[in-house]
Formats: structure tokens, sequence, C-alpha cells
């Protein structure tokens, strides 16, 4: 059985069994972040900020690059989360203390079926507002909207 690393700043070894895609890095890349002190994933806020600033402001209609920024902000997005997913486990191996590689492997497990409830739920959530306009849209063209 593999021992533990001792979380030593970085210089940990990478075992074989930890060189994989990390799916909890991947779907939810900050808040895996936080919860696995790799504070790098943090640079995942900076697109989601971005895209929410730009709604909060409604600066399309006043800013004419604004769609090409938001495209930008959602590849940036994207971008930094597959960086995460292939990075994640290495970078999350060195950053704590694991007592095996069995535990870490579990953990991440946890963290991937994290990311999937939240992905599923984000997908549920957009469904439903998509489904509430298309009725609202519905009721107006058949003069039903009062």
């Amino acid at each position: 059985m593999i021992e533990g690393n001792h979380a030593d700043e970085g210089t940990a070894a990478i075992p074989d069994g930890i060189k994989h895609w990390n799916w909890g890095a991947f779907l939810i890349p900050w808040i895996w972040a936080m919860g696995n002190k790799v504070w790098i994933g943090l640079f995942a806020l900076i697109p989601a900020v971005g895209l929410v600033t730009m709604a909060i402001l409604s600066v399309r209609s006043a800013f004419p690059l604004a769609d090409g920024l938001a495209v930008f902000f959602a590849i940036t997005g994207l971008l930094f989360s597959v960086f995460l997913g292939i990075k994640g486990d290495a970078w999350a191996w060195r950053s704590k203390a694991w007592r095996s590689v069995g535990s870490f492997r579990k953990a991440q497990r946890i963290w991937a079926c994290v990311g999937l409830v939240v992905v599923m739920a984000d997908a549920a959530g957009i469904w439903y507002v998509v489904q509430q306009i298309a009725y609202a849209l519905a009721m107006i063209g058949y003069g039903g909207g009062g």
C-alpha cells in the first residue's frame, strides 16, 4: 500500500494512481478549488464574475463589443475548467495531506458526484426558466395574457 503524502508545499511525489482526469475540478472548478486548497483554481471565478457583471449591468446595448466579450469569458471559463480537469488531481494531491491514494480517490469521486448534481440542478433550473418563458410567450401570442 502506498503511504499518503505530507502536503509539503508542492514537492510531494505524484503516485501513478493520482494522474487522472478530475471531474469535480472540471464541473465545479472554483468550489472544488476551495475545498481542495488549490488556490490557482480560483482564477476560474474571473470569467464567471465577468459574465455576471455584464448581465447585471446590461452592457450589451451600451457596449458594442459586449457579445465578443461574453464569448471570450465563456471560452476562458471552459478553458480554466479543462485545465483544472487535467491538472486537478496532481494539484489536489500536493495541496493537502492524504492518508492514501485510496482516500484521495474516494474524496475526488465525491467531488465528481457533487459536481454532477450541481450541473444537473443548473440544467433543470435553466429548463424550468425556458419552459416558463415559452409558456408566457404562448399565452401572449394566443391573447391569453390578459
